[in-house]
């Protein structure tokens, strides 16, 4: 097929530019955008279409304006910028474009080529402007100026400051849902313009599908971790190293490829032109589409080696994964560590071990560590190996280790200890342990943060202190133990202590502190998973240190050096946990139906407090009807919650039957068959559970909530039982389990996916916290206080 020429095309936008009305304009595009489907084929009607709707085309973002083109313009006719700029200040793109194309124009000659620039070789020039450094620009638009005419021109300035739109009068919504009838719903879930048209038929429910990966579970105890692994991953197991990137799921079929985050996001439009056009001959020829689990990691081709998040560059820049751009020497790379699926087959089902071998044989052609390769394993069985391997990584400077079962099956966003995949990071050494100084309160939008000091010298007599870190409150302490450090605290100082010493204020971070009086200050013992650029890594409020005395906390010098605590750390040993780190609570596991159809068990639960009076159906045996997946277990929760022993069927494992039973329907043949097979037991409907919970303690049922009252069992028999206990509200009870879920989610990517693209650059995509620079203000609530 012919190529579509610039000229023809630059022609089609003049008369939409022309056509003032929208219904006119559309009749022009669809009858244009149709012949070049025709004639020139489908690839340079989408060239076309990411030409002119180029405001929602990341391929050329350019990120120049008015002044920015004026500086580009300026080193092609070999002069001064104020030569060029315009006189009058003005948005309007139109204005823009024509003024800079009638400046360039006589730069060209009488013998210079016209009307033969492609429209694709007009495209990947605009493509070539944003993948090279900003001084080189000029360079290409000087040939661009003795290809094109004046007219040409100035729809080459127009993409340049990416608004052809606005020049055309015709937004980019109307030209793509013009160009496909929901074409906008498609740019929505793809944010891909190439895959406009994209029809993958695949028959099955994988390929080209958004599906989360498969996550990493973490020991619940450090002091145990072995236990865990050695129960959940078996005598033999695999270990890898765990890489410090953006876990992501890619598609490839044919030429195409699709990147989903782990939060289910598709950013393919941001990783195609980086990484997919570089790895396609990397693939063996027999492979025409597969899914691959997978690390997209930052890799820098000067040092060789890769750079971890937020990890500066040699120039002293930081990047983020959707904007490797301006650095010749950093690239993004995959690393490949699972195969889902293969030239349609699914291979979910089959052992990891198996699916380990299909990937080694049967996908890549040729590995590089700056495109693609696959990560290295290696097979293990003891404690021994698994610590060593863990100090290795550690001293390697690496994110950590992961630990996994060889038959593991492959569950699409699934998290559970029983999958037999474990991360093992530096927070599970007690060797990275930080103990800090509680010294103040920072207010912030999000909510308070506290100020943690070091001891400035190990000299008893010195009580000088610095701070050094700022947490969020909620992240490790309850909202029990908030609730009593706010009341320790007491009424905050509006200026700091004369032994507490502060860095340097920023301006830009101006924000409300209260310090605590030194009299009350306490020691939290600090988790992190490392230090980075300064900074530390997932830290979380672990323990609040009763035992310890603030002159006890660690030195500066400990924290200034802590990089070199997490390259020496290692794994614990069970009998190493010290007298004062009581075993942290078994979180009860989620419950999935397969786990209650397979174990027929209940959940085991503790004896808790709700309000002021203990549960009068604590130790109750209900049975809680199958179906209604989420409705389901929300209601077991708020059973297990009051202290009911939840049951998957009307008989439990020693034989007994139930006392009650809740149903999450109440009419029909599932009720009719659900009643006739408990003719012995009262039958609750679920909104009486749902009453409960939102009293926050057992409520009469009334006669619409009670379906069937068959059973021995009635509102009256219902008392509180006399070895009932409630949960102790002194010290750190119930603390354990809350610092393990806020590691977990400090662990986890924060929803960067869902960051508009201009916040990218001020965003920690991990989730990590940075050290607050704090701007004193003598404000506070009128009692001294500080509000969560």
């Amino acid at each position: 097929m012919p190529y579509l020429m610039f000229y023809e095309f630059v022609n089609t936008l003049e008369e939409i530019k022309r056509n003032e009305r929208l219904d006119l304009k559309k009749i022009v595009f669809k009858r244009e955008f149709g012949k070049w489907k025709e004639k020139n084929g489908e690839d340079d009607a989408i060239t076309a279409l990411k030409f002119m709707a180029c405001s929602r085309n990341e391929e050329v973002k350019l990120g120049i304006g008015t002044e920015k083109i004026s500086h580009v313009a300026a080193r092609v006719m070999k002069t001064t910028p104020d030569q060029v700029r315009m006189k009058f200040g003005t948005s309007d793109s139109d204005k823009i474009s024509t003024h800079f194309a009638k400046l360039l124009q006589p730069i060209r000659s009488k013998n210079d080529p016209s009307e033969q620039l492609t429209l694709k070789e007009a495209y990947d020039a605009i493509v070539e402007m944003k993948n090279i450094p900003y001084e080189k620009i000029s360079t290409v638009l000087s040939k661009l100026v003795k290809q094109c005419s004046e007219k040409e021109l100035k729809w080459i300035i127009a993409i340049m400051i990416r608004d052809v739109e606005g020049v055309m009068k015709f937004s980019a919504s109307n030209i793509i849902s013009f160009a496909k009838e929901d074409g906008n719903q498609t740019w929505i879930n793809t944010r891909d313009l190439n895959q406009m048209f994209e029809m993958v038929e695949i028959g099955d429910d994988h390929l080209w599908q958004n599906f989360k990966p498969m996550l990493l579970s973490r020991p619940k105890d450090r002091y145990k971790w072995w236990s865990e692994v050695e129960k959940h991953c078996g005598k033999d197991f695999l270990m890898e190293l765990k890489y410090d990137g953006e876990h992501v799921i890619m598609h490839k079929a044919g030429e195409r490829f699709k990147w989903i985050t782990r939060n289910g996001m598709d950013f393919s439009a941001n990783y195609n032109m980086n990484i997919s056009t570089r790895i396609r001959d990397f693939f063996k020829q027999t492979v025409d589409s597969c899914i691959l689990d997978c690390e997209l990691v930052k890799y820098s081709i000067k040092n060789k080696k890769i750079i971890r998040h937020q990890e500066k560059n040699d120039d002293g820049s930081t990047q983020s994964f959707r904007k490797i751009t301006g650095n010749q020497d950093v690239v993004l790379a995959v690393i490949v560590f699972d195969v889902v699926y293969l030239n349609g087959e699914p291979l979910f089902e089959k052992p990891l071990v198996e699916r380990k071998e299909i990937l080694t044989r049967k996908i890549l052609e040729r590995q590089a560590d700056d495109a693609i390769r696959i990560a290295t394993w290696k097979t293990a069985s003891t404690k021994h190996e698994v610590k060593d391997y863990f100090h290795k990584a550690m001293q390697d400077d690496e994110e950590g280790i992961v630990v996994k079962r060889r038959d593991s099956l492959y569950l699409k966003g699934s998290r559970d200890s029983r999958n037999g995949l474990y991360k093992l990071k530096p927070s599970l050494s007690p060797d990275v342990d930080l103990d800090l100084v509680a010294v103040g309160i920072c207010q912030k939008k999000e909510g308070p943060s506290v100020m943690l000091a070091a001891k400035n010298k190990e000299d008893p007599t010195d009580v000088n202190f610095t701070v050094v870190k700022g947490i969020p409150l909620h992240m490790g302490l309850s909202r029990m133990l908030r609730d009593k450090f706010k009341q320790h605290c007491g009424k905050l100082l509006t200026k700091s202590p004369p032994n507490l010493f502060l860095r340097k204020a920023s301006p830009s971070k101006t924000m409300k502190i209260g310090f605590i009086d030194p009299e009350k200050w306490v020691v939290f013992q600090i988790r992190t998973n490392g230090i980075n650029e300064g900074k530390l890594v997932n830290a979380v409020l672990y323990k609040w240190r009763d035992d310890k005395e603030a002159v006890e906390a660690d030195l500066l010098a400990v924290y200034r050096n802590y990089a070199k605590k997490i390259r020496s750390c290692k794994l614990p040993e069970e009998d190493d946990r010290p007298y004062w780190d009581k075993p942290a609570r078994a979180k009860r596991e989620a419950l999935s139906k397969r786990s209650i159809a397979e174990n027929h068990s209940c959940i085991e639960v503790k004896k808790i407090r709700l309000g002021s009076m203990a549960s009068p159906i604590y130790g109750r045996k209900i049975y809680v009807r199958h179906g209604g997946g989420e409705m389901r277990n929300k209601l077991v929760d708020i059973l297990s919650k009051f202290g009911a022993l939840v049951f998957a069927e009307p008989t439990t494992n020693d034989g007994s039957r139930v006392d009650l039973m809740i149903s999450t329907v109440n009419s029909g043949k599932a009720f009719a068959a659900e009643k006739a097979k408990v003719s012995d037991l009262t039958i609750l409907h679920h909104p009486w559970v749902e009453r409960c919970h939102k009293a926050q303690t057992i409520v009469q049922w009334d006669e619409e909530e009670e379906l069937l009252q068959q059973g021995d069992l009635k509102w009256t028999d219902l008392k509180v039982p006399e070895d009932a206990t409630c949960a102790s509200t002194k010290g750190d009870t119930g603390q354990s389990t809350q610092n393990d879920q806020d590691m977990e989610e400090a662990e986890e990517d924060v929803e960067d996916d869902v960051v508009p693209e201009s916040d990218h650059e001020s965003v920690d995509e991990k989730g990590r916290d940075s050290d607050d620079e704090f701007d004193i203000i003598e404000h506070w609530n009128e009692d001294g206080t500080y509000e969560e």
